[in-house]
């Protein structure tokens, strides 16, 4: 299973997302994400057999509450443009706590420095450089989820709520 730990993104947000691809269409072409498949990945996983271990160590976080993220402004790493993702620093210590959560279980992630967004298109050609307004919209985390990446499709495998 191709696996990743993701916020999964409401309407609202989903909404100003796909606003701001709307607009980036403008400036060029690329494989753009459909909007009932944006989130903010917090850890990724790639190929394992070990979803079970992936569940435990996600179901024993216990230092998480809910808190508000809000969509930032466009911008990119190479070809793949994206929205940021504020949330502050409870963002930044759930996707720690995340991390620290899957490694004592012996669970490797991806390692690079994390900088929450939300991808909106890949291989992203421009015409000219973009200039796209994101509409400002915001969310409550209330719970995480374990997600498997199959054929271009996401499904959820397990979901973590936040403590209240």
């Amino acid at each position: 299973m191709r696996l990743f730990v993701a916020i999964k993104t409401n309407p609202a947000v989903n909404a100003a997302v796909k606003a701001a691809a709307d607009g980036l269409r403008l400036f060029g072409s690329g494989s753009f994400c459909k909007a009932d498949m944006y989130h903010i990945t917090l850890a990724f996983i790639g190929e394992t057999d070990r979803a079970e271990a992936i569940k435990a160590a996600l179901a024993g976080i216990a230092d998480a509450k809910p808190f508000e993220v809000c969509t930032g402004s466009l911008g990119s790493f190479g070809n793949t443009y994206f929205v940021s993702a504020d949330g502050g620093g409870r963002l930044l210590h759930l996707q720690r706590e995340v991390c620290t959560a899957l490694l004592t279980a012996g669970i490797r992630t991806e390692e690079r420095a994390f900088k929450p967004h939300i991808t909106v298109a890949r291989r992203f050609s421009p015409r000219f450089s973009p200039a796209v307004f994101v509409p400002h919209a915001e969310m409550t985390v209330r719970e995480i989820h374990l997600m498997e990446s199959k054929n271009g499709a996401y499904r959820t495998v397990f979901t973590k709520p936040l403590n209240c």
